[in-house]
């Protein structure tokens, strides 16, 4: 029907902290069945602006952006 919402073999996921002064915490949620995996699933993940590498494993994820060292992150996701 030309409505896929599916992903390619990789997509971006990119989050940024606007507080200047405050590190802060999220639970994010990894789009998985995007990917046609499941909740438990994993994908592995590339963070794009320090080239470290490791994999996701769940739906579920914490994240922690603090401006003193880096505000925002980019991370390149692939079905694992």
């Amino acid at each position: 029907d030309g409505n896929d919402e599916r992903f390619g073999d990789n997509a971006l996921l990119v989050a940024i902290n606007l507080d200047p002064s405050h590190a802060h915490e999220a639970a994010i949620d990894v789009p998985l069945w995007r990917f046609g995996l499941p909740d438990d699933g994993a994908v592995h993940v590339e963070e794009l602006t320090s080239d470290a590498h490791f994999v996701w494993h769940g739906r579920q994820q914490q994240i922690r952006l603090d401006p003193q060292q880096q505000p925002f992150a980019i991370w390149r996701l692939r079905p694992g």
